[in-house]
């Protein structure tokens, strides 16, 4: 759980009560193309029209309920039971999933990048740039799950549509 990745399923730190902006970190250069940096009142409910017409599944919102937040409750879901949930449901490309604090979303995905993240030889991400992304914040106010790839339908393993449950 050090710097509140989770690699291997491993909880992360949440502050309960907080919502929790759910995306996909390579669906953050696209908001970043197309919502200008004037344009940062737009609230988040109103880029999902604009920013991604075609899946309104791309941002996911979640109140945290716990201080230590389980990765297993990240379930895969068909999309049918997508449109019955309605909450705490999101699709990825990926499978990285990051949690946004929503307060501090605009501030972070100004810095963020998705190419920069994922290039690393050593590990599965880049730690060092991971690290200077969320300095200065709150240890609760991002955490990122990177995909278990298994046979576990409870596992996420890359792209498809999850809800928390």
């Amino acid at each position: 759980m050090m710097n509140n990745i989770s690699v291997n399923q491993e909880s992360v730190r949440v502050t309960a009560g907080s919502t929790y902006i759910i995306i996909d970190g390579l669906y953050i250069s696209d908001i970043k193309k197309s919502v200008k940096a004037f344009e940062r009142d737009v609230s988040i409910e109103e880029i999902q029209p604009i920013v991604f017409p075609y899946n309104e599944l791309a941002l996911g919102e979640f109140v945290a309920d716990v201080e230590l937040f389980d990765v297993s409750r990240i379930k895969k879901i068909t999309y049918d039971k997508s449109l019955r949930a309605k909450k705490n449901v999101v699709s990825t490309d990926t499978g990285l999933l990051l949690f946004v604090n929503k307060p501090v979303f605009w501030d972070f995905i100004e810095s963020f990048d998705y190419d920069t993240l994922v290039d690393s030889d050593e590990s599965l991400i880049n730690e060092s740039f991971w690290q200077s992304l969320i300095k200065g914040f709150n240890i609760t106010d991002f955490a990122l799950i990177i995909p278990t790839i298994s046979g576990s339908c409870t596992s996420s393993g890359g792209g498809g549509i999850y809800e928390i449950s």
